[in-house]
């Protein structure tokens, strides 16, 4: 029987971070622990619900979150080109401009 007491111990250690319970963390007794503080797990138990775990769907979901956040810094990137882009046509005008403003100026010098 201990034999059996320690490996639900064990089992509850994985699921709960803990290796040992101290008395005030014992639940009530009838909710699935024993009067040591041990839970009752049974491995056929453990082995049953490990088996409903869908681990694909977890991966799916990490990938979908993944590709989103590559989506997002995609048109990140995207907004910045574009910014820049719109600040150098931007000085290209302004440079266009002031070569427009200091034609008519020496025009204007040479008519005089």
């Amino acid at each position: 029987m201990e034999k059996a007491e320690a490996r639900n111990a064990t089992f509850a250690s994985v699921f709960t971070s803990k290796t040992s319970l101290q008395e005030s963390q014992v639940p009530e007794l009838g909710k699935g622990w024993s009067k040591k503080g041990v839970p009752l797990v049974e491995e056929e138990q453990v082995r049953e619900y490990l088996r409903k775990l869908d681990i694909r769907k977890q991966d799916h979901e990490e990938d979908k979150k993944k590709k989103a956040k590559e989506k997002e810094e995609q048109k990140e990137d995207k907004e910045e080109e574009e910014h820049k882009e719109d600040r150098e046509e931007g000085n290209k005008e302004v440079e266009e401009e002031r070569e427009e403003v200091e034609e008519k100026e020496e025009e204007e010098q040479a008519e005089d």
